[in-house]
C-alpha cells in the first residue's frame, strides 16, 4: 500500500530537520550580507578635506580662477567656497587658509 500524499518531512530524522532550517536560515542572511559589504566598498571615504565649514581660505586654480571666502560647504571632492561672486566649488587641493 502507497501513500502518496505523505508528507516526507514527517518521518525525517530530528536532527536533519534542523540543519536543513539552519541550511536556509543562513541562505536567507547570505543576500543580506553581501549588501552589506558592497555598500561598504561603494563608500570608501576619499581624501578627506581638512578644512571645516567657516574657515576663512583661499582658492587657486587655472579654471575657476583665484577667490577667498569662507567654507560654506564641504564633500568627499569639493570644498565650497563663499566669495563675493557667489559659491564656488573647489578641489581641496587647491585651496589653502588665508593668512
Amino acid at each position: 500500500m502507497v501513500n502518496a500524499a505523505r508528507n516526507p518531512s514527517q518521518h525525517e530524522p530530528q536532527h536533519d530537520r534542523h540543519d536543513r532550517l539552519r541550511r536556509d536560515e543562513s541562505d536567507a542572511r547570505q543576500p543580506r550580507l553581501m549588501a552589506r559589504a558592497w555598500n561598504r566598498v561603494r563608500a570608501v571615504p576619499g581624501p578627506a578635506s581638512p578644512y571645516k565649514v567657516g574657515d576663512a581660505v583661499v582658492g587657486d586654480d587655472p579654471f575657476n580662477g583665484r577667490h577667498e571666502g569662507v567654507v560654506v560647504s564641504r564633500n568627499t571632492g569639493s570644498v565650497g567656497i563663499g566669495a563675493a561672486e557667489g559659491v564656488v566649488y573647489y578641489d581641496p587641493r587647491q585651496v589653502r587658509r588665508q593668512e
